[in-house]
């Protein structure tokens, strides 16, 4: 197998999605329980690094290098995810939007026990308090979850109100254009039921190929099928 070049070495105090992955391709190999799921490079990544070069008989430098890179590449210890997000950072151009948007889902996943479902007055807590990743957006319901997934990857406000921590599911189903819904593709917003008040009960967003994220508990956000619901009313698109 060919291996690709490293497009940095990573090394502690470092932050970027390409973080994440080799997070995930240690996972994959055994060498996940120190790990926190953030994209910075701390003291559990440095002890796993440490760990399972020693296995490999390399240097326990701290680094991921090229040799190690190699190494897990060809176990194919980088899943798609991971592909995904050492792509972001050797991208020469500024990441898409939809890069942006994947690259969020995967982070409120990630940290999916510390986002606390709340109708109450803190349900806009990611736009509100300007929260991006690696910071975590505490509270928040299937309608601000989607605000904030759009706000953070720098989308227009899917409520056409400017981000100004306010806006449901009735505000977004408002705006857009209703797509159909073999074709909802990644940011697309689906929408579920309808409310007494005639807004949707319910929103998550299309991840493309049948698939959604939904924050809908105090589970924290899921990644689900699109159909995991009955009551699928409408796609819009936004952008």
């Amino acid at each position: 197998m060919i291996v690709p070049k490293l497009p940095r070495v990573a090394r502690r105090g470092m932050k970027g999605p390409d973080i994440y992955a080799h997070k995930a391709a240690l996972s994959n190999a055994g060498f996940g329980k120190r790990l926190v799921w953030t994209p910075s490079f701390g003291a559990g990544l440095q002890y796993e690094v440490n760990a399972w070069r020693r296995k490999h008989r390399l240097r326990a430098n701290g680094l991921i290098d090229q040799e190690m890179f190699g190494i897990l590449r060809d176990a194919r210890r980088y899943g798609p995810f991971a592909a995904h997000q050492l792509a972001l950072e050797t991208s020469a151009l500024k990441p898409s939007p939809d890069r942006l948007l994947s690259a969020a889902s995967i982070f409120a996943y990630n940290v999916r026990g510390s986002i606390h479902y709340t109708e109450g007055s803190e349900r806009m807590y990611g736009v509100r308090n300007h929260i991006h990743p690696p910071e975590i957006p505490r509270y928040e319901d299937c309608s601000s979850f989607a605000t904030w997934l759009y706000y953070t990857s720098g989308l227009p406000d899917p409520n056409r109100r400017g981000y100004d921590g306010q806006g449901y599911t009735g505000t977004m189903i408002d705006n857009g254009r209703q797509v159909s819904v073999n074709e909802a593709r990644l940011g697309d917003l689906v929408f579920y039921g309808w409310g007494f008040n005639g807004a949707p009960k319910h929103v998550a967003m299309s991840l493309g190929h049948g698939r959604v994220i939904s924050h809908g508990s105090e589970s924290g956000p899921l990644l689900l099928p699109m159909r995991y619901r009955s009551d699928l009313r409408a796609v819009r698109r936004y952008f």
